[in-house]
């Protein structure tokens, strides 16, 4: 019995989109890593940045931090360490601002927040679906006589 032809073309190159889907979810996989850590060194410091929209906080969270949840607005945290990865919190003074691809600025007005032994530098930033943000930053760890720069991008969805 002769399969119609698009069945066959299906069937035909079913192996080669399994292996290319198989190929994409092994490299996801092992990106996993680096895109968890999020994080740059200085001398003794290390500076980890994140930055999500305000709707992914759970509502406790973002009352506890006076934040309002929602999908345009963008949250950006640094946390400052001194000494190894899993050094102790310290305190830093964090300016900058994000730049859309159309070259639109975005001051970013940072606070810091203690949460126990962990210490926080939240901004907020208006977000739009589909905008990419490219964070620039200074960070100014206590007792330091040198700023960090960190600089990364991120891409929002609403």
């Amino acid at each position: 019995m002769r399969l119609p032809c698009i069945v066959y073309a299906v069937i035909k190159h079913t192996p080669i989109r399994f292996c290319r889907w198989a190929a994409l979810c092994v490299l996801a996989v092992a990106a996993w890593p680096a895109l968890a850590e999020q994080y740059v060194q200085s001398n003794d410091y290390t500076v980890h940045y994140m930055a999500i929209q305000t709707n992914d906080l759970t509502p406790a969270v973002a009352r506890a931090y006076g934040l309002k949840r929602s999908s345009g607005t963008a949250l950006v945290m640094i946390n400052t360490q001194q000494g190894a990865l899993s050094g102790a919190a310290v305190s830093a003074v964090v300016a900058g601002e994000a730049r859309n691809l159309t070259g639109v600025r975005k001051p970013l007005a940072f606070r810091q927040v203690t949460d126990g032994d962990a210490i926080y530098a939240l901004a907020t930033a208006p977000v739009a679906n589909l905008e990419t943000l490219k964070f620039d930053l200074q960070v100014q760890p206590e007792n330091s006589g040198a700023s960090i720069p960190v600089q990364f991008s991120r891409k929002f969805y609403r």
